[in-house]
């Protein structure tokens, strides 16, 4: 008997059991805002220089734009340096804004989102924050933000030799390039900051997707015929 007609009888005879495929589950999907300013994540990451200094990156993102809207370098990972980045974000944002307006703030479960310092804070913002934990209040990860510290990875991996004082600099690059001059994936064409700016400007996947239809319908209309 032939090695495929084993394991073939086998099953048959429920000997043995099927294989179970090798798939991983799929993640559940992660939250999605319809404007700017509507949701927010934070988190921090760090990153160990080429001369052993350990920097980390508290940041502040937003959902729907993908914007960093605050972010702060520190070499610890506290309370108070959390708090900064979140009352530059509140601040750039908020600030000529004169009616009392809604936020969704995700986080992760780490002391330096959870303690006195933010909760006295929130409670006595302009601004009616909603702090969120992932996985513990709602159902979904913080993995927008994660995903978002992927890229800034990969760029400081891509940049080479980094010193710990141009750290600061390379940081502020960074963030400019991702904000305002490289255009986003999520975004097609349009970078975080002019989606953040112009919103309406969400909708081109639809508008790119009618306009290949049109140029692939006009190219099968205008084939060149032989003489």
């Amino acid at each position: 008997m032939s090695r495929t007609s084993w394991y073939r009888y086998c099953l048959r005879l429920d000997i043995s059991k099927k294989r179970k495929s090798g798939k991983k589950p799929k993640k559940r999907g992660s939250v999605k805002a319809s404007s700017p300013n509507e949701i927010w994540h934070a988190d921090v990451t760090e990153f160990v220089t080429s001369d052993n200094v350990k920097f980390y990156i508290h940041t502040v993102l937003d959902n729907f734009s993908r914007k960093v809207i605050a972010y702060t370098i520190s070499r610890d990972k506290t309370a108070k340096t959390r708090l900064i980045s979140l009352k530059d974000a509140i601040l750039l944002q908020f600030s000529k804004i004169l009616s009392p307006a809604d936020l969704d703030l995700i986080v992760d479960g780490g002391s330096e989102n959870n303690n006195f310092r933010i909760r006295n804070f929130i409670r006595h913002c302009q601004v009616n924050i909603h702090k969120k934990v992932a996985l513990k209040d709602v159902l979904f990860s913080n993995s927008m933000i994660e995903g978002h510290f992927q890229i800034l990875k990969k760029f400081l991996r891509c940049h080479g030799e980094i010193h710990s004082r141009d750290f600061h600099k390379i940081i502020g690059f960074f963030v400019k390039d991702y904000n305002s001059i490289r255009p986003h994936y999520q975004h097609w064409t349009y970078t975080p900051d002019e989606i953040h700016l112009n919103p309406e400007l969400i909708n081109i996947k639809p508008t790119l997707e009618r306009i290949n239809k049109q140029r692939l319908q006009n190219n099968r209309n205008s084939c060149c015929k032989a003489a």
